[in-house]
């Protein structure tokens, strides 16, 4: 991958931070569309009740199924960059994306002046009269509507699944209508299948295409495919959306973050053969020396146009250089009944294979084709690694050795964009967390696009995956019958699209949503969906028996408790799901924490609340096109709830501000805090120095310390670098030790303060980071001994000290 995939250079990181006149829109217009001749449509069974109705959260939708974009031919696949890197566009497949500027028209009350009686979804509609919204973009960043955060209350009266403003008007359930026209690709409107597909919307939609009615779907952060083959046709078409900011769906999206409305991800159309592979489940099974196994594709073939005919569907892994390691094929018949077939197909006696780890995160590439004859008519591919998780004795394993997750809780927040995150910032949060130590995310608490699970497979990353379910406010939603649909629903369509990701080890079933029978029926979903394969599922409910989790699992809790825990909590490892809260000057007590993680025989790891501060910039400068940042001073006006309406919820002013808790800056640059936590989060102990003898501990689970590491050390007298020089770090295997003599020549004395400060540093250029970059650093203080020998303070009252004043301890971020 090129260069600016990996970084972020100065002109790339900084530009969206001071202009958003590009996005910029002014207020709600009140010209209608222009009404012209009418056009036969079909019957829309879409009624608003269905937005104020829990068991009605979906109409049309195709089932969910793992992400694959296809393509007509093996070679076209492999000539595309999204084969390497599948979270870049894809620019030679049957594809086609439809972000990009669209019409727009904003409506402040969803039961008065809706665009509906304006038939904007016509196909013949005329909607020049529209100012134009990027899409992917929440309309609160270009100056539609208020920005609303809220941690616990909702935006509107708390009585499911109705949707009713406060009193004092605040928010009545504003409506975006959205339209843009494309050109279908040449060939797509005969033999083929067509899908729409949106990765995102808050909170509810209602598609149309040309005219006809496509179908419905609630869930801010659920992937939507609708069929439109027979609704396209050749040459110009167009879409439109109806966007409701709220719906009974939103009672379950009271996560602790800003709300906003609008088509915040990626909106695209897909082709394939009438008669096609619609998922593909990928499974492995590995020795106990983990480099030996075998490989099991499940295939479903879809026949919705119940066509005869016969397939021949073949496998092939590639290694993580791209060679081919083997093949396999089966035929496959499919009669005028036959809506659905599944296929599985093997690939045994692997030998040779080289697992997958956050340390080491080797990638094979699973290619699927499907033929008729000879001639292939779909190719798409994923990337796999083998891999096992495994819970015994109350601690976790991967691939047989024990390991710490070294976590962070994550939004999705941009402080120009909203909640649309663009690939170059999704980069730039994966290789900060990579430089910092960071191995592990909970995707708090929402599922990501499917393109930041690539990132965490391709650089390394381990994943809790968890389901956009938190009633934080409502508790009584989880063990009420009529909802369970919807938790599930929201649950499976996470575990579909994303269980083939070697980076998700765990399954979230939500967050911060009491208990009940609809977790039950999530946490056996679950289950059910991923037999054969490790599935091992979270839900910090521990105070609810917890019947539905795998792990005992906290949230805050102080030094005292956690002691507590140290041979794990309900029998079960504990997790601590949400720790070391980061706002203002925090994590200074992070140290305490991994000391006792590290010493137990049942604590498996944690993660920070948060990762980024949630500000986002002041929208009125954005809708005025005014400069995002102080020109005199450099500072960003970002904004917080503080800034905008307050909510009468009875949570007013408290949480103003509480979005503000995160280790990096909302604009992605490094802290003093991100140094804490890359210093405590390091694979490495400096265990002593003394007589110029060093004593290095490895932490790594699978990594010896000198295949990717070397050491430099660098001698300061009053401050100021006397001596630098580096050695190679002998062969340390994990959870071994080593000494390591430092030739170091200045002499000390007692006329100065002398101290040497090591570095670990890469050997060689990553994905992530560049050749040297510095992993784990540590400083000791040299004296005079009588026969010239240095020593150094015992490390723990080092730390003491550094506890009460941070002002000696060098690190570098």
């Amino acid at each position: 991958m090129k260069q600016k995939h990996l970084f972020w250079g100065a002109a790339v990181a900084l530009t969206f931070l001071f202009s958003a006149s590009a996005i910029a829109q002014p207020r709600h217009t009140k010209k209608k569309v222009k009404k012209v001749v009418e056009t036969k449509v079909d019957v829309c069974p879409f009624t608003d009740k269905w937005v104020e109705d829990e068991t009605k959260f979906e109409d049309r939708k195709e089932k969910a199924h793992a992400t694959f974009v296809p393509y007509s031919s093996t070679a076209t696949m492999q000539k595309d960059d999204y084969f390497k890197f599948p979270w870049l566009t894809p620019k030679h497949a049957n594809y086609l994306l439809l972000n990009g500027k669209w019409k727009f028209h904003y409506t402040a009350d969803w039961k008065q002046g809706k665009p509906e009686k304006d038939d904007f979804w016509a196909d013949n509609a005329d909607v020049s009269s529209w100012k134009e919204l990027q899409v992917p973009l929440n309309w609160e960043m270009a100056g539609y509507d208020v920005p609303v955060y809220n941690n616990v209350g909702y935006p509107f009266e708390n009585k499911p699944p109705f949707i009713t403003a406060f009193k004092d008007n605040f928010d009545k359930n504003p409506v975006g209508s959205y339209r843009r026209n494309f050109n279908l690709p040449e060939g797509w409107e005969t033999g083929k299948r067509v899908f729409l597909h949106f990765d995102g919307a808050c909170s509810a939609i209602v598609v149309w295409v040309n005219g006809k009615y496509a179908g419905y779907s609630q869930g801010a952060n659920t992937d939507a495919d609708f069929d439109v083959t027979n609704l396209v046709r050749k040459g110009d078409n167009n879409v439109s959306v109806r966007v409701y900011r709220w719906s009974d769906g939103s009672y379950l999206e009271g996560q602790d973050m800003w709300h906003l409305g609008g088509i915040h991800r990626d909106v695209y159309l897909v082709a394939t053969p009438k008669t096609f592979v619609a998922d593909h489940y990928i499974t492995s099974a590995l020795n106990k020396d983990y480099t030996s196994g075998n490989l099991n594709v499940d295939l479903t073939i879809a026949n919705a146009a119940k066509e005869k005919s016969e397939k021949t569907l073949e496998i092939e892994l590639l290694d993580p250089q791209g060679k081919s390691v083997a093949k396999q094929s089966a035929q496959v018949a499919m009669t005028a009944k036959d809506a659905q077939k599944n296929c599985r197909l093997s690939i045994d006696n692997l030998t040779g294979l080289k697992a997958w780890t956050s340390e080491q995160p080797n990638l094979y590439t699973v290619i699927v084709r499907q033929k008729a004859g000879d001639q292939e008519e779909m190719v798409f591919s994923t990337k796999y690694g083998f891999r096992e998780v495994t819970i015994k004795d109350k601690l976790v394993y991967v691939n047989g050795k024990r390991v710490f997750f070294k976590g962070v809780n994550t939004q999705d927040i941009h402080p120009l964009y909203g909640h649309a995150i663009d690939v170059e910032t999704m980069l730039r949060d994966v290789i900060l967390m990579k430089q910092a130590n960071v191995n592990t995310v909970r995707t708090s608490h929402y599922p990501r696009q499917a393109k930041m699970y690539a990132m965490f497979d391709y650089y390394g990353l381990y994943c809790m995956n968890e389901a956009d379910v938190e009633c934080h406010n409502n508790h009584s939603l989880s063990n009420n019958p009529t909802w369970r649909a919807t938790y599930v629903d929201r649950t499976e369509r996470m575990v579909l699209r994303d269980r083939n990701h070697p980076s998700v080890v765990f399954w979230s079933l939500g967050n911060e949503s009491g208990g009940g029978d609809n977790f039950q029926a999530t946490y056996d979903k679950i289950k059910e969906l991923l037999p054969g394969r490790d599935a091992w599922v979270h839900y910090e409910g521990y105070k609810h028996g917890a019947k539905y989790s795998d792990f005992g699992s906290d949230m805050y809790p102080r030094i005292e408790v956690v002691k507590k825990q140290m041979n794990g909590l309900n029998d079960k490892p504990y997790f601590i799901c949400e720790y070391a809260h980061a706002m203002g000057q925090a994590v200074g007590n992070l140290q305490e924490y991994w000391d006792l993680i590290e010493a137990s025989t049942g604590i498996t790891g944690g993660c920070i609340w948060d990762w980024v501060d949630q500000g986002i910039y002041d929208t009125r400068r954005i809708r005025k096109g005014l400069p995002l940042k102080d020109p005199k001073t450099g500072l960003h006006y970002y904004t917080s709830g503080y800034d905008y309406t307050k909510m009468n919820n009875g949570y007013r002013g408290f949480q103003g501000d509480f979005m503000s808790n995160g280790i990096i800056t909302p604009g992605r640059e490094w802290t003093a805090k991100l140094t804490e936590v890359k210093y405590v989060y390091r694979d490495v102990n400096f265990e002593s120095f003394y007589s110029r003898v060093l004593t290095l501990k490895n932490k790594c689970a699978f990594t010896n310390l000198a295949d990717i590491y070397d050491l430099s050390y660098e001698v300061l007298r009053n401050g100021v670098s006397v001596e630098k020089n580096q050695v190679a770090i002998p062969s340390v295997l994990p959870d071994k030790t080593c000494d390591i003599n430092i030739p170091y020549t200045t002499a000390v004395d007692d006329k100065a303060e002398y101290v040497i400060t090591f570095s670990l540093i890469l050997k060689k250029a990553t994905s992530w980071s560049k050749q040297g970059y510095m992993m784990a650093q540590q400083q000791f203080k040299l004296s005079a001994e009588n026969a010239g020998s240095t020593s150094v303070a015992d490390p723990t009252s080092y730390r003491k000290t550094m506890a009460s004043c941070q002002l000696s301890r060098r690190r570098a971020s």
